[in-house]
């Protein structure tokens, strides 16, 4: 069994308190009639129920507070309600075409209203989607646009929004580096990686980085293709074994 703390996840005491929380502001906004507040409290409450093992409640209430936001015209709303409905059900089904359609929702309406970051974590959780639905081209498309947007970001003169775009580019390119382990060859795959790892050592910041390991295990299986340096991975100590690689994925793998 994984602990909470493993899981990233908070205490059931505390998650079951904010769950209540979320409910009394639903009832008091209604009385209210502040219909935007309650839509909100309704999608909050919806991720608590997500993180107490509630999905399929989860689901439907973000499915209603959706309803609200595209009534109320709040595409902030519809952005943060299709983003968490997508995960939500990513996790509950083998259906993925609701959580893509709902993955796109989300980016386009965050788009719509310059929330550049925000969109480009929905491209990219987009792009690992179709990744594993098997839809090579479009899940590339996917990453390339989320990588344009983090690029606009980076060069759009606000320095604290530039180093968050830097950091998030890592989810890229460790989801590019397991892209080509499954869809390119082993020499692609290494070249995707070592750009994922020259990017985790300058940054300081891991992120996703299992899906990089399991690249590089991959790549290795039949041995180092020809031609190929490792010297260009700060992981000198895994050389060229690709069992290291999959057990360090193993082992940093999100629960």
């Amino acid at each position: 069994m994984y602990t909470e703390a493993a899981l990233g996840i908070d205490p059931y005491p505390r998650l079951a308190e904010r769950a209540e929380y979320y409910r009394e502001a639903e009832r008091q906004h209604a009385l209210a009639g502040a219909d935007l507040d309650r839509a909100w409290d309704v999608l909050h409450h919806g991720w608590v129920l997500e993180q107490l093992g509630r999905g399929a409640q989860g689901i439907d209430r973000g499915r209603w507070a959706l309803d609200q936001f595209r009534v109320l015209g709040c595409a902030q709303g519809v952005g943060e309600a299709q983003h968490g409905l997508a995960i939500w059900m990513f996790h509950a089904s083998t259906d993925l075409g609701p959580v893509e359609s709902a993955f796109l929702d989300a980016a386009k309406a965050r788009e719509s209203i310059g929330e550049l970051l925000l969109a480009a974590q929905s491209w990219h959780n987009l792009g690992y989607t179709q990744l594993v639905s098997g839809r090579a081209e479009s899940s590339w498309a996917s990453y390339e646009r989320a990588a344009e947007l983090l690029d606009r970001v980076r060069t759009g003169g606000d320095e604290g929004q530039a180093q968050s775009a830097l950091r998030q580019m890592g989810f890229i390119l460790s989801h590019r580096s397991y892209w080509m382990a499954i869809f390119r060859g082993p020499a692609e795959a290494i070249e995707a990686s070592a750009e994922y790892f020259q990017h985790e050592a300058e940054t300081g910041r891991p992120k996703e980085p299992a899906l990089a390991h399991l690249a590089l295990g991959l790549a290795l299986r039949d041995g180092l293709p020809s031609g190929t340096d490792l010297r260009t991975i700060p992981k000198p100590e895994l050389g060229a074994d690709p069992w290291a690689w999959i057990g360090r994925a193993v082992v940093l793998a999100d629960p």
